[in-house]
């Protein structure tokens, strides 16, 4: 849950991944978890539902 928080803040606030909060994970993982997850159309998904 909190890539998809992250994801968030990112697109919300144009902020880089490096400057994330620390309660945030990793910078590494959270763009690449996002890309497995555009890329398998889970966001698609999520809004035709």
């Amino acid at each position: 849950m909190l890539s998809v928080n992250a994801l968030v803040q990112v697109a919300r606030t144009g902020a880089q991944w490096t400057y994330l909060p620390n309660d945030f994970p990793p910078a590494e993982p959270v763009p690449q978890q996002g890309h497995r997850w555009f890329t398998a159309g889970c966001f698609e998904n999520a809004t035709d539902d």
